[in-house]
């Protein structure tokens, strides 16, 4: 059966069918060039690979992480818990996006050299540590153990030395973030302007999310603006914890 003639009845199905139909409309087009071969995916043009195959990684992770779960499993190393995070996430199905929605053509070596992969990478990270911070609270409250805070303080440290370290990890990325900007190579003046565009876009991800965390009521208790303004929460874990 075609992807045109599948209908599916679950709305998760029937946003995802739309938007590979938009992918493949896109490059019938010849917006996208690349075409790339895999086992799993047959032929697709570069975009629709890249949202396939990280959506795949990203639906593994989540299997992973719920087989954890459920069997107490816990990473004991914060490397471990960034490698399994960072296709849980959920950033490189948006990152494949951002071709499609800004109509780039970027060669498959533009897209997988090592600073492009690095500066993903980073904003990978910046966008899963912060979710951590900001959601511990929430997720402790569900019994929920994949957060970087729940690690360090399973490894010792207290409450708030915990978010200290999560805290330096988030400045560290910054830091790797404006060096790796230093080493992207050029292109050419025309495929530059697109990796600029790109890589912007990368970094809106990030910022996009932090604000989202402070616009939605998911973690605050209608406590947004305040939280926002003193960067200060009241957490009740066993004795009542005051986290900045």
């Amino acid at each position: 059966m075609s992807d045109e003639q599948f209908e599916p009845e679950n709305p998760l199905l029937i946003a995802f069918r739309s938007i590979w139909l938009r992918l493949s409309h896109a490059s019938s087009k010849g917006n996208y060039s690349t075409t790339v071969q895999i086992t799993e995916l047959t032929m697709c043009t570069g975009v629709q690979f890249r949202f396939a195959a990280s959506m795949t990684a990203y639906c593994k992770a989540i299997m992973e992480q719920v087989h954890l779960q459920s069997t107490a499993g816990l990473t004991s190393t914060v490397e471990g818990l960034l490698a399994l995070r960072r296709d849980s996430i959920a950033t490189t199905p948006v990152y494949a996006l951002i071709e499609y929605a800004y109509g780039l053509e970027l060669p498959i070596e533009v897209i997988r050299h090592p600073s492009v992969q690095k500066m993903e990478k980073i904003a990978t990270d910046i966008v899963l540590i912060q979710n951590d911070i900001v959601s511990y609270a929430k997720e402790k409250a569900l019994g929920e153990s994949h957060n970087i805070i729940s690690l360090y303080h399973l490894q010792g440290k207290c409450l708030q030395s915990s978010f200290d370290f999560a805290g330096e990890l988030l400045k560290s990325r910054y830091r790797e973030w404006y060096l790796a900007l230093t080493e992207l190579p050029t292109w050419g003046e025309e495929i530059d302007s697109h990796v600029q565009l790109h890589i912007n876009s990368v970094q809106n991800v990030a910022l996009a999310n932090i604000n989202w965390s402070f616009r939605a009521e998911r973690y605050w208790n209608g406590n947004n603006d305040k939280v926002r303004k003193s960067r200060t929460i009241t957490l009740p874990v066993q004795s009542a914890a005051t986290a900045t």
